[in-house]
Parts: C-alpha cells; sequence; structure tokens
C-alpha cells in the first residue's frame, strides 16, 4: 500500500513537472493574462513544494522567480517560464 501511495504522489508530481512549459504556463497564469505574476508564481512553486511533502521554500523560490524575470519587470513570459536561468 505504502508503495502504490507513493508511486501516485510521484505521478502527480511528475505530470505536473514534466507536462511542459506551454501547459504549466497556461495552468498557473491564473488571471489568463498572458504573463505568470510572482503572486502567481509563488503559488504554482508552493504547491509544488506541498506535493513533493517538503514545507513551502518561500525564499528559495522568490530567487528563482528573480533569476526568470529576465527584464526585470515582475511578471513573467512564456518564454522566461520556460528558461532554466542560473544563478549568478
Amino acid at each position: 500500500m505504502k508503495k502504490m501511495m507513493i508511486s501516485i504522489a510521484c505521478v502527480t508530481i511528475a505530470g505536473t513537472v514534466l507536462a511542459g512549459p506551454e501547459k504549466n504556463f497556461a495552468r498557473f497564469d491564473t488571471d489568463k493574462d498572458g504573463f505568470i505574476s510572482k503572486t502567481e508564481f509563488m503559488a504554482m512553486r508552493a504547491t509544488w513544494d506541498k506535493k513533493k511533502g517538503q514545507e513551502v521554500q518561500t525564499e528559495k523560490n522568490a530567487k528563482m522567480f528573480a533569476r526568470k524575470d529576465a527584464n526585470k519587470d515582475g511578471k513573467l513570459t512564456l518564454e522566461e517560464f520556460g528558461s532554466s536561468a542560473q544563478k549568478k
């Protein structure tokens, strides 16, 4: 039973994470304005942290948003969202 629950959790997490940037972008652009705001991004990351059984990584997630926000306008385009911006 425990293995089955772990498998279900992994599939659920992987289904969200591996859905692709376009699907995830559309899913988490909750106000459908064509951008992911910091609020939307932080909510998305909190959901993923919780699904992984972790505490919400607020500081880490905020830093990730800042790295992805290439033009520093406080929102992510699909291109920025899909990037794998590295720490600087």
